[in-house]
């Protein structure tokens, strides 16, 4: 002892820190109970063909359930014509059935399908309103996408619901390396929709 002052060991010391430290963290749990109900209805936002469908033989919209994922998932088979530069106007319609509320909706690239690459498709330009985005070799999965476009209320015409559309168009162009008649990629595109307060 040195002028009545007591050092401690460097163990007694981490002891007392460690004694302090689980006091400072402890910490009361209260669990209150809740019950979640999850009520299945129809999305207000669909997915309809577009107005290309009835005009062109180029392309064809196949909208089923994803058993593999439980998803409505949206199949668009598109021509790119080799080394043309092709435009579609009216691919898909992005649709709001809800009578209450407008949205505002955008398209976001989420990446390739397995087994495809950039390699024989030089851009796909998605035209949505007045929004619109290039997907190339430099697109970003879940970046890359178009702004929001705002998709008004549906409206009533007796007891039908008339929805509110915006148009999605596809500008492609697939490389002269392609080989003809093969689809030369694929890739996932997810429709985001959120609701604007009434």
């Amino acid at each position: 002892m040195d002028g009545g002052k007591r050092r401690l060991s460097g163990a007694a010391a981490l002891l007392i820190l460690l004694a302090i430290a689980s006091f400072a963290t402890a910490a009361i749990t209260i669990t209150n109970v809740t019950q979640w109900e999850i009520i299945a209805k129809e999305a207000p936002i669909k997915k309809v063909k577009g107005d290309d469908i009835d005009t062109l033989q180029h392309y064809d919209v196949d909208i089923k359930l994803d058993t593999n994922n439980n998803y409505n998932k949206t199949v668009i088979t598109l021509v790119g014509f080799i080394g043309d530069p092709t435009n579609y106007t009216s691919v898909l319609k992005i649709c709001n059935y809800d009578t209450q509320k407008a949205y505002e909706v955008r398209l976001v690239y989420q990446g390739l399908v397995n087994g495809y690459s950039w390699g024989h498709v030089a851009y796909v330009i998605l035209h949505f309103g007045e929004e619109q985005v290039q997907l190339d070799s430099g697109a970003t999965p879940g970046v890359t996408a178009t702004g929001y476009v705002t998709i008004g209320k549906a409206t009533m015409s007796g007891n039908e619901v008339v929805p509110s559309c915006e148009d999605v168009g596809a500008d492609i162009l697939v490389k002269p390396t392609a080989t003809k008649d093969q689809t030369v990629i694929a890739f996932l595109v997810h429709v985001e929709s959120i609701p604007i307060p009434p």
